[in-house]
């Protein structure tokens, strides 16, 4: 094997991914931990800054999607990797100097969640333009899970014992080390589109979504997949910690037992590449209704492997169905117009997040935490039913390395 076979690609990419999703995983978890130490900080100022890295996705994520059907997309994420380095080295510069407030914070989140949106659009048309998308696919997935296992704790280590700036420097230094590694990988030639305005470029992606059934139908179900478990995650942390009185340890494990479940869902994904497509996608919608329940019955003792077990088979689940609707909608997209596909579906998908985690609070102070987990893990049972038909994907016609 060469370095330009397709396998050896996959893995390429998916080392580059683990790197830049550890950059990505340490910020989103030190950037509040940083905030709540702030004087005058309170829950609305964590709110905020987290929301502020969510909002380029949502807000800009087709225009960024349709500028990356413009340009290669090698070139792409290494100036992106570059510019988040750049932005957390400065973040860093003025942590250390004893001058990173709130409205810093929130400008540092801001501007690491659209470098990362337009980042992530760019990924999904190299990714669409490999020969084999199911196994490039499960490489970043399972690059992603492996930084989601290490970050919480890494994370907490460097914060509680060097400092903010400390871990800001480690988490600029991701996102070099993943740049450095994606600088290796051979990119496919990809077919660029687009030469009008930029508004109407982002509006074809939209349309051509909602005007395909199973892409359309793909991206409402992850929408609403996304608002139970948004639902989920913003409960869980008072739950564990007010209701089940665990300590915050115990917190962290549980996160990382989640991203052990990852790896086990990209390992199960190529267990069940043989499946087809609608069977496995309701399969994984299926069983992670059922392992949502699990979660709230866990009310400490040995009923805590309950929400470990949920919290894992939940992971696993949602990595399934995530590789194998990412490589679906990846097949199903036109050349050329694979960056807007993408980001037009996560635009629906992301618009119920901030729903999600409103009507998670707004349930848990009505009725209380645990029926509110029950009530958003039961919603997942309806999902199967927006999936509908699936068309099965056409085989992929290999690209050419570059």
């Amino acid at each position: 094997m060469t370095a330009r076979t397709p396998a050896r690609v996959a893995a390429q990419l998916g080392q580059a991914g683990a790197l830049g999703a550890a950059g990505q995983q340490l910020g989103a978890l030190s950037l509040p931990v940083i905030a709540a130490g702030l004087p005058g900080s309170t829950p609305l100022t964590l709110g905020l800054i987290t929301a502020a890295a969510f909002l380029p996705h949502l807000l800009l994520g087709l225009f960024l999607g349709a500028l990356a059907d413009r340009l290669a997309p090698r070139g792409v994420m290494l100036l992106m990797h570059a510019a988040r380095a750049g932005t957390l080295l400065l973040a860093a510069a003025l942590a250390h100097a004893g001058v990173l407030g709130a409205g810093v914070l929130a400008g540092i989140a801001l501007t690491l969640g659209a470098l990362g949106a337009l980042h992530d659009a760019a990924l999904q048309r190299w990714l669409a333009g490999l020969p084999d998308r199911a196994d490039a696919n499960r490489a970043v997935q399972t690059g992603e899970q492996v930084a989601l296992t290490v970050a919480p704790g890494l994370s907490g280590l460097l914060i509680g014992s060097l400092g903010a700036a400390a871990a800001l420097l480690a988490e600029a230094l991701s996102f070099l080390g993943a740049g450095a590694r994606l600088s290796r990988v051979p990119a496919p030639v990809v077919l660029s589109r687009g030469t009008g305005p930029l508004l109407r470029d982002a509006a074809d992606g939209l349309r051509f979504v909602w005007g395909h059934g199973t892409l359309r139908r793909l991206a409402l179900t992850a929408a609403f997949v996304n608002l139970s478990r948004a639902m989920t995650f913003t409960l869980l942390s008072y739950y564990l910690l007010r209701e089940v009185g665990v300590e915050p340890l115990v917190l962290g494990v549980v996160l990382t037992v989640s991203g052990l479940g990852g790896l086990g869902g990209a390992w199960l994904s190529r267990r069940t590449a043989a499946v087809p497509d609608e069977t496995l996608l309701r399969r994984a919608l299926t069983a992670l209704a059922v392992a949502g329940l699990l979660v709230p019955l866990g009310d400490g003792g040995w009923t805590l492997a309950l929400i470990l077990l949920g919290r894992a088979l939940g992971t696993a689940c949602t990595v399934t169905y995530n590789i194998r609707q990412d490589t679906l909608r990846q097949a199903l997209s036109p050349a050329g117009m694979e960056a807007r596909v993408a980001t037009a579906s996560r635009t629906l998908l992301w618009g119920s997040l901030p729903l999600g985690a409103a009507l998670g609070g707004a349930l848990g102070g009505a009725c209380g935490v645990r029926p509110a987990l029950l009530i958003a893990a039961t919603l997942v049972f309806a999902a199967p039913l927006l999936l509908g038909r699936v068309t099965p994907a056409p085989q992929a016609t290999p690209a050419p390395l570059g």
